[in-house]
């Protein structure tokens, strides 16, 4: 009997009074979509024959926003920021957001596994 209630002990922690189950590993679904469009012109750059390299670079540059071959940083235009950083930014406020309005916990409440807004 001792030994269940060590176990547990280890599982749940009190909060204001209440037992909770501890944090388990989740991916935030809102900042992992942030990430598609900055793939999806990665595959394409690639496939269309212009080598994982120039992809790659491309990648990069819609990260940051940094091109290399112009040395300036933008924040407009074909290759930028609006493809890789701003999705990103837009995806995790979203998550930030959802957590503020405990739409992660009814999920989880409903027995959802691993995935949370």
């Amino acid at each position: 009997m001792a030994k269940t209630r060590a176990i547990a002990r280890r599982r749940s922690f009190v909060v204001r009074g209440r037992r909770r189950a501890r944090a388990k590993t989740t991916i935030p679904l809102a900042v992992v979509a942030g990430f598609a469009p900055m793939v999806s012109r990665f595959v394409t750059n690639a496939v269309k024959g212009e080598g994982v390299e120039y992809a790659g670079k491309r990648a990069l540059e819609d990260l940051t926003g940094y091109r290399v071959e112009d040395g300036k940083w933008s924040l407009g235009g074909d290759h930028t920021a609006k493809y890789g950083l701003y999705p990103i930014l837009v995806g995790f406020g979203v998550h930030m957001a959802a957590q503020k309005l405990g739409l992660n916990r009814m999920i989880a409440r409903a027995g959802i596994p691993l995935l949370r807004i």
